[in-house]
């Protein structure tokens, strides 16, 4: 089977996976929709996916957020956000929204990671596809 330089990981029942790296920079629909859109289609795909949200996006993780936040015609987010999480994609909080925010890690919803940028990028350090939104 032709590889293309992917890890044996990223090989599934015969077809070639990516690993998916998605900044969120803000807390607005027009930033927390795309994230949670494209991160649950690639999670339903197969691929590997990592939801990043910068001090800016980190509100929209704060408990009873994502319920408030609507668009007309687009999917619930908190089923996409549980999607991602049920698939085994990884939502990660930058650290630096702890104080830059004035939220501590209980402040989020259930399965965020907090995580420096140090270490978000090297877990995405293998990523085949990066959006920032």
């Amino acid at each position: 089977m032709l590889r293309l330089g992917y890890e044996e990981d990223r090989v599934k029942k015969g077809a070639i996976m990516a690993k998916v790296a998605i900044v969120c920079n803000g807390s607005e629909p027009g930033n927390v929709f795309p994230p949670f859109i494209i991160g649950s289609s690639s999670a339903a795909s197969g691929d590997d996916v990592v939801l990043f949200f910068t001090p800016g996006g980190a509100p929209a993780l704060v408990k009873g957020r994502l319920e408030e936040i609507k668009g007309k015609g687009l999917p619930d987010l908190v089923e996409l956000y549980e999607g991602v999480r049920t698939l085994g994609g990884k939502i990660i909080v930058c650290e630096l929204a702890l104080e830059a925010k004035g939220l501590k890690a209980e402040d989020f919803r259930d399965g965020v990671e907090i995580m420096g940028a140090t270490g978000w990028l090297n877990d995405i350090k293998d990523a085949t596809l990066t959006f920032s939104f």
